[in-house]
């Protein structure tokens, strides 16, 4: 089960952004949280998005539901909700331009890598950050909060 629940992950930091404060942090923060919450709700199990004011940047950590493992559309949507929210401009396939953002990009890299237990107490072993959470179709919310 362990090994099934890791390939449901989505984990990912874009940190260094130039020039901005924990205001623009949060605001962003929020923003991502709830264009995540009306576009791929239904496909997420649970997840968080969350600020991170030390390294000036914005961490998401999120479960997929089973059945959508394998749905390369749910990592793309991600990535075009981050870039939207923070106004980074990727080209179109196949152009040479590169992604472009007012006043420099940002570093993209991996989330943290926590255990599969982690994910199966949907996050309840690390209660530092707010949840976004889905029961297919019951009560939904999403919270942000900075992390720990």
């Amino acid at each position: 089960m362990d090994d099934e629940i890791l390939t449901r992950t989505f984990c990912i930091e874009v940190t260094h952004f130039p020039g901005v404060d924990e205001a623009w942090l949060e605001e962003r923060t929020l923003a991502i949280g709830h264009a995540i919450k009306d576009r791929l709700i239904h496909k997420l199990e649970w997840g968080r998005v969350y600020a991170l004011p030390d390294r000036n940047g914005i961490g998401l950590v999120f479960l997929m539901w089973p059945e959508y493992k394998h749905d390369e559309t749910v990592t793309e949507t991600f990535m075009e909700i981050i870039c939207e929210k923070t106004d980074i401009v990727m080209p179109k396939p196949g152009s040479r331009k590169k992604p472009y953002r007012k006043g420099g990009m940002p570093q993209f890299g991996l989330g943290p890598r926590f255990p599969a237990e982690f994910f199966a107490s949907h996050g309840k072993i690390d209660p530092s950050m707010g949840p976004l959470q889905s029961s297919h179709g019951k009560d939904r919310y999403s919270r942000t909060q900075r992390s720990a």
